[in-house]
């Protein structure tokens, strides 16, 4: 009885802990070096809200640019970067980030678009994944 209770007692701890892992206030970084931080405004509860910060690009256009997006009950992460900034004004280009948090590994697991102008539509839009783990 008493191993059951400790099983039980580590178990539940184990999820409350899982479930407490946070994704805003840390930096992370993918398989390529890049960084981002999220800072997450809450809405009506705990998990949701609306996510602004910064993704520091290792490869393409380097450097720190400005994202905005939104968190879905802690687990689910989207967030999208303009490429154009005063260095680059005729860059039209953008990247959004669809993904979740893999709260087991400790990661943010998305999948990305990157949508530029280059005068053909047939290659205008690039699919890729980002696996990013936590800067510690």
């Amino acid at each position: 009885m008493f191993f059951a209770i400790t099983f039980l007692l580590l178990s539940v701890g184990c999820v409350l802990a899982a479930e407490a892992f946070p994704i805003d206030s840390i930096v992370w970084t993918n398989q390529l070096g890049s960084n981002v931080t999220f800072s997450i405004e809450k809405t009506n509860t705990n998990t949701n809200g609306q996510v602004s910060g910064y993704y520091t690009s290792a490869v393409g256009i380097t450097g720190r640019h400005p994202l905005v997006g939104w968190a879905v009950g802690g687990r689910v992460i989207s967030w999208t970067v303009k490429w154009q900034d005063q260095e680059h004004p005729n860059f039209f280009s953008v990247t959004s980030w669809n993904g979740y948090v893999d709260r087991e590994f400790h990661s943010i697991v998305a999948n990305w678009l990157l949508t530029s102008f280059t005068g053909a539509v047939w290659n205008s839009t690039l699919i890729g994944e980002d696996v990013f783990k936590p800067i510690i």
